[in-house]
């Protein structure tokens, strides 16, 4: 009897569906009930969204999209098909689309901070497509359009963790570097562990020559990522250091580099030439032997290796080391420099003014080589003046 009475039920309302004649997305096909618990009514529209729903669930995107036109035709102001669709078309890199279907919803509900987010970011993978693409213009269009978009989530909430790092990405990526460093300020304030966004703000104030506030927030970076992230902010951090000639630090982040990454040429050399440059001449000489013999073309390696071998006494090794070098590079100034020093160390004055006469052209070097030649001139006159008397 139970299941007789709930079949006659249906039937009824079929029947009265049928009376009604209704063939619009208003007509009656079964009752459900809403997010309140009250029974409504369920539409062709409730169907068709639902089939969509189903299509996503099984990742037919492309089939749920064409589902989900059909539902936002006939009821334009359901907001939930605009947001589905929107997310199968990003599933899809149709991200144009994507971004009108977030705009839809957005329009809907213009104080709702998720769909702004959904349409900042979709507007970002639009532009990064048009960009790839060479669709300048287009993608132009889309960043701009982003921007609007995570003003308005500031304009919402101003303490927006996420329009705040994403506005700081975009005036970064179109070179406004105080309006992005604001923005990554702003990110960070909310969020101090954000090594990413601490990261973009170190490089900012790099390329703004705030030497100090780079080095700091290189720091701060590196103390919040682990790993290759990690290892990227340290060696940045190590070249600012180098830089500014705070060799003590630059050399203690290299020593933690060359533990990590044993086989980076650059990082055995930065770490000798930073040892160097604090006169540990014989601890910077492992560093740079091991960085030619990773790198067996490295000429600057060659140079700092001679001088270190210089000032160790030795010259033999010096000289060699500077011929080395000479055959892998163009610049060979820093070389005869090295090399025409060895020889001033043994006493061949005549043979070193001739090498550091190669150098005397050189824009760095040239002067140094000239004054090398003049004191190679008064060692010859007192060694002539001694084995006259």
């Amino acid at each position: 009897m139970r299941a007789f009475a709930r079949v006659s039920a249906l039937t009824a309302a079929l029947c009265l569906a049928a009376w009604a004649g209704s063939a619009t997305a208003q007509e009656v096909l079964d009752k459900t009930k809403d997010e309140h618990g009250f029974e409504r009514q369920l539409t062709t529209v409730d169907m068709m969204h639902q089939t969509a729903s189903q299509l996503m669930t099984a990742k037919q995107f492309d089939k749920a999209a064409e589902e989900l036109e059909k539902v936002v035709q006939q009821e334009p102001a359901r907001i939930a098909a605009w947001q589905d669709l929107g997310a199968c078309y990003r599933e899809l890199k149709n991200y144009p689309r994507a971004a009108e279907a977030y705009a839809a919803a957005h329009k809907l509900e213009p104080q709702r901070l998720d769909l702004l987010s959904n349409l900042g970011h979709t507007q970002i993978l639009a532009a990064e497509q048009a960009a790839k693409a060479d669709q300048n213009d287009a993608a132009d269009a889309q960043y701009a359009g982003a921007v609007v978009s995570y003003d308005a989530m500031l304009a919402i909430d101003p303490a927006s963790y996420d329009a705040a790092v994403h506005l700081g990405f975009l005036y970064q990526k179109q070179g406004k570097l105080d309006k992005a460093a604001e923005f990554y300020e702003m990110a960070v304030t909310s969020n101090p562990e954000d090594a990413q966004s601490l990261g973009s703000l170190a490089q900012i104030y790099a390329e703004q020559k705030d030497s100090a506030k780079a080095i700091d927030t290189f720091e701060r970076a590196i103390a919040a990522t682990t790993g290759d992230t990690r290892v990227r902010f340290q060696s940045q951090l190590g070249k600012i250091l180098i830089n500014e000639q705070q060799f003590e630090k630059s050399a203690a982040v290299y020593t933690e580099l060359v533990a990590e990454k044993p086989d980076n040429a650059s990082y055995q050399y930065n770490l000798g030439a930073s040892l160097k440059a604090q006169k540990k001449f014989k601890e910077a000489t492992p560093y740079l032997e091991k960085a030619i013999e990773i790198k067996p073309d490295f000429a600057l390696a060659y140079q700092e290796l001679a001088a270190c071998y210089n000032e160790q006494g030795r010259y033999g090794d010096a000289i060699n080391m500077s011929k080395k070098g000479l055959e892998h590079t163009d610049k060979k100034a820093g070389l005869y420099v090295a090399w025409g020093e060895a020889l001033e160390k043994v006493g061949s004055y005549d043979e070193a003014i001739s090498v550091f006469q190669r150098a005397t052209g050189d824009p760095q070097w040239g002067a140094y080589a000239k004054a090398k030649i003049t004191r190679q001139e008064n060692l010859k006159k007192r060694q002539q003046a001694a084995a006259g008397q």
